[in-house]
């Protein structure tokens, strides 16, 4: 049986194999999606039946105490940072997706920039690695789109408000989309009570119009 790309994402989740980036993203995504937290959760329990049908296999002496030691170990010091002073209200994003994002985000203030009329972006600083990761909160004010672009690597989106159409359809809250064709030029366009998203993408876009 061939999975999709989604699936796949959710069996890595459920698996615990995805990148501090891809976590907080599907995390976001089976908040509101009642399907997607069904397909995790049957995911896990075959992750537990294998577990529980594979030989045993010998571990290091240490194994325990070094698991226990990280356990009982202090939080890192992103984790440590004052709270971050903004709220879900001025993220435009729901209550339980600002928890999950200012559990794992870097805490520092959080503020939007604009990119074109309507169309505004916030950086998340989750990792930090260097990585060409970028994970992102993208806010588009109702009827407002974004420019038109195409994707050198793969683009994730999860919808947290509202709702867009684009050139592969439309997205609703709790909707993913994964794109991972170089060639699609797209443009999302929000509808009339604006939009809201989580984006993570691999490499920078390629804008089709120079301003």
């Amino acid at each position: 049986m061939t999975l999709s790309p989604l699936d796949m994402l959710l069996m890595n989740y459920a698996a615990g194999s995805l990148a501090p980036q891809e976590s907080l993203l599907v995390a976001a995504h089976i908040t509101l999606n009642a399907e997607a937290r069904r397909k995790v959760s049957r995911y896990e329990a075959m992750g537990g039946r294998l577990m529980c049908e594979a030989e045993p296999a010998e571990v290091r002496s240490g194994c325990l105490d070094a698991t226990l030691s990280r356990i009982d170990g202090t939080v890192p010091a992103a984790r440590q940072q004052r709270p971050a002073r903004d709220t879900a209200s001025d993220l435009h994003i729901p209550e339980a997706v600002y928890a999950l994002i200012s559990g794992f985000c870097l805490s520092d203030r959080r503020s939007w920039s604009s990119v074109t009329r309507g169309f505004s972006k916030m950086d998340l600083r989750l990792c930090p690695l260097p990585t060409q990761k970028r994970l992102r909160l993208v806010k588009m004010d109702p009827r407002a789109s974004a420019p038109r672009h195409s994707h050198p690597g793969t683009e994730v989106t999860v919808v947290l408000q509202g709702s867009f159409t684009d050139q592969t359809g439309q997205y609703r809250k709790g909707d993913i989309v994964i794109i991972s064709d170089p060639r699609l030029i797209h443009q999302p366009v929000a509808s009339e009570e604006g939009c809201g998203c989580l984006t993570l993408t691999e490499a920078p876009l390629r804008f089709q119009d120079p301003f």
